[in-house]
């Protein structure tokens, strides 16, 4: 669609070019200032060559000094005419076009992120059940509540709990704070 309307756009612009600024364009032509350019000449004879032009000054960005500096020259209020086409299609357009791309880009990574927290959640509550199910297999006797007896037996007997604090980075002689904590 970005495509479509720049050359809506830069097609309207050339309609005018060749009624406006094609016959300004053979006066200058017959000057010779365009000897090392053989384009220039015809920049503006029909609405396909006005494109081009526009879409290689405009888009592009090249040789603006090639053929509207020596029509500015030759009459000024040319200029505003160039002003305006780069600005609705340069600024405008071209800017319109890069939005839409960063705000795609934006909402792709913020439901990476949303998708990254809900597999965070998710995780979470796996290993909350994983650690709640290893508790209650370290309580021994059965009370609801474990001791710190039983969770230091817990990290020396059961390998899975050991290794889960581990990932934690909980080490054995941290399971008196853990356990202060955690009660």
């Amino acid at each position: 669609w970005a495509i479509l309307m720049m050359v809506f756009l830069l097609t309207m612009w050339s309609i005018a070019a060749v009624e406006l600024l094609n016959p300004l364009n053979k006066e200058i032509a017959k000057t010779g200032i365009y000897e090392d350019c053989p384009r220039c000449p015809r920049a503006f004879a029909s609405v396909s060559d006005a494109n081009l032009t526009f879409f290689q000054t405009v888009v592009a960005g090249d040789s603006w000094g090639k053929v509207a500096l020596p029509i500015i020259e030759l009459e000024p209020w040319a200029a505003a005419l160039f002003v305006v086409i780069w600005a609705t299609v340069g600024l405008g357009l071209l800017n319109l076009i890069i939005a839409v791309i960063l705000d795609c880009a934006a909402k792709a990574q913020q439901s990476d992120i949303d998708q990254r927290n809900r597999d965070k959640e998710k995780e979470f509550a796996l290993q909350y059940q994983k650690l709640a199910d290893l508790c209650n297999m370290m309580d021994e006797d059965d009370s609801g509540e474990l001791t710190l007896e039983e969770l230091v037996r817990g990290y020396a007997e059961n390998p899975e709990f050991g290794a889960t604090l581990s990932a934690l980075d909980v080490e054995e002689g941290e399971l008196q704070i853990l356990f202060n904590i955690m009660d």
